[in-house]
């Protein structure tokens, strides 16, 4: 126990020693980003026999980040976002609903 706990505090130290260094001009930075979405919709009316199941979706997206100073940023993001749900009305009907929309978010 007291081997795991040295080790967790070693890597601890490791990780807060690796941003000791600030550096002396901020740069613009930027990647790519990616979600996944577990998904269903709700009906308005309960109708019998039908009955709604989750579906998977995903959300790729991108980010640019531009410095404003030393203490605050700026980042944009845009990003595709897929989410649907299946509904199942009897023994034979099957509806595959999707709703797909972008977002573009802005942080400070």
């Amino acid at each position: 126990m007291k081997k795991n706990l040295f080790f967790f505090a070693a890597a601890c130290l490791c990780v807060a020693s690796s941003f000791a260094q600030t550096p002396d001009r901020y740069t613009v930075s930027g990647g790519v980003l990616g979600a996944a979405n577990y998904s269903k919709f709700r009906l308005k009316e309960d109708i019998p026999g039908t009955d709604t199941k989750f579906k998977w979706g995903y959300a790729p997206g991108v980010f640019v980040t531009f410095p404003l100073g030393n203490v605050l940023s700026l980042e944009a993001q845009a990003q595709y976002s897929r989410v649907g749900t299946k509904f199942e009305a009897g023994n034979t009907t099957t509806y595959d609903q999707e709703l797909t929309y972008l977002s573009v978010p802005l942080f400070f």
